[in-house]
């Protein structure tokens, strides 16, 4: 059994898109960049939009695809896994399976699964930080923010490939995906203050999406190699 060809060329799509979305994050604030004064109003309509793709992304993180099974609702119907989707046990939103053992962690007697508990905390910590640069507008050397677009990208390229590693360490991959949702707000605090641009910044927070879903597409790849080497007959994430 092999993972559909068409996901396989999915996943390579993404990557191209998030590559060149980088890239033209580099182009904006090198040639977008700007000595004028942004107002507050524009600063906090954009506030309010990161916050609140926050939010839903906590939402997603505590509900996977709860959006998905809210608008489609007969998405199960036309599933070709329906069979599979009601008999698999879940823990941790990934099957009782002890090859995703590494993809959850036990705390308080309950488990959790690492990569949305590190999103949802990383969404915290970065609603908190934005609420903080909302109320402060800190003044910092405007070189801070081209060091803090560059490591925003190298954590968002190394969350990328962890991701897809051999061997997980529960413990990175919760850091890492704090990182991850915070290397967005780095990155977007960034393009604001070089750019002083509020279009270019919500731009860059629609790249952010784009940043996210690879990151999940990836993940789901994953899942789809673990189903392939094991020997149960369910295989779940192998369409």
């Amino acid at each position: 059994m092999e993972i559909d060809l068409k996901f396989k060329n999915s996943i390579h799509e993404y990557l191209i898109l998030s590559t060149v979305s980088i890239c033209l994050i580099f182009i904006i604030i090198y040639f977008g960049s700007s000595n004028s004064k942004i107002n507050f109003a524009d600063r906090l309509i954009f506030g309010v939009v990161f916050i609140t793709t926050c939010t839903v992304g906590i939402s997603f993180g505590k509900y996977p695809g709860w959006l998905k099974k809210k608008f489609l609702k007969n998405w199960k119907a036309n599933s070709t896994q329906k069979k599979i989707f009601e008999k698999i046990i879940y823990k941790g939103h990934h099957p009782n399976c002890m090859n995703f053992n590494d993809h959850r962690i036990e705390f308080n007697d309950q488990e959790y699964c690492t990569g949305c508990l590190g999103l949802i905390i990383g969404s915290i910590v970065s609603i908190i930080l934005m609420i903080f640069f909302l109320i402060f507008a800190p003044k910092l050397p405007l070189n801070s923010y081209y060091i803090s677009t560059l490591i925003g990208f190298v954590v968002i390229i190394a969350c990328f490939i962890e991701i897809i590693s051999l061997n997980r360490k529960k413990i990175v991959h919760i850091i890492l995906n704090v990182l991850l949702i915070m290397s967005f707000f780095l990155v977007s605090i960034s393009v604001l203050e070089i750019t002083n641009n509020l279009l270019f910044s919500l731009v860059t927070i629609i790249f952010c999406f784009l940043w996210l879903d690879t990151r999940i597409q990836l993940s789901t790849w994953k899942h789809g190699q673990i189903c392939l080497k094991c020997e149960k007959k369910c295989k779940m994430y192998c369409y």
